[in-house]
């Protein structure tokens, strides 16, 4: 079984790259569980990522399990998605001829789904979002600081030009000698 995470944020940054913690429990009593865990296993997924779950099931039987969010109280701005999946397998067969005969994948309001995914969102406030990464500009946004100051470098550029263009016009040479040059009084 595949759990898959896709993360969405309220801004225009990048994802965050925190763990996530998700949540499998067996409903049926004699469900194995991932990693011999007992009552329920537990695993983390980051950023847009996604993970296959193998179930240890050894012998034929239905076996139910409930997968969640993990609530991530520690994780500022974070609404973990609400859904509780319901895996339904049914399994056939003796000793090592075992064969998945039904997997049924079912969400919160009882429809049958093709997969798990969660959709946990970050609601992070402009202002803060902003604080965060200091002075970096988000993608694509044009910070005004910067363009005063490439206007400024233009602008002193342009000034220097005028101001040596002005000086060499200011400058004539003594009886064609350019080696002495009169500086042309304008009184």
């Amino acid at each position: 079984m595949t759990v898959k995470q896709k993360v969405t944020v309220n801004h225009e940054y990048s994802t965050p790259n925190d763990r996530l913690k998700y949540v499998i429990e067996p409903i049926t009593p004699d469900a194995p569980l991932p990693q011999s865990a007992h009552e329920q296993f537990v695993f983390y997924l980051t950023g847009n990522e996604e993970r296959f779950i193998h179930l240890p099931i050894k012998k034929a039987g239905e076996y139910y399990y409930r997968v969640y969010q993990k609530d991530n109280e520690s994780i500022d701005y974070l609404t973990p998605d609400q859904e509780v999946y319901e895996w339904r397998i049914t399994v056939t067969g003796s000793g090592t001829h075992l064969e998945v005969k039904e997997m049924m994948l079912v969400n919160s309001e009882h429809y049958k789904v093709e997969s798990t995914n969660f959709y946990p969102t970050y609601h992070i406030p402009k202002k803060i979002a902003h604080k965060h990464l200091g002075f970096l500009p988000q993608t694509g946004e044009i910070e005004m600081g910067n363009i005063l100051i490439g206007v400024s470098f233009v602008f002193l550029g342009y000034l220097m030009f005028l101001l040596k263009k002005r000086n060499k016009e200011d400058l004539e040479p003594i009886n064609g000698d350019e080696t002495h040059l009169k500086i042309d009084s304008k009184e």
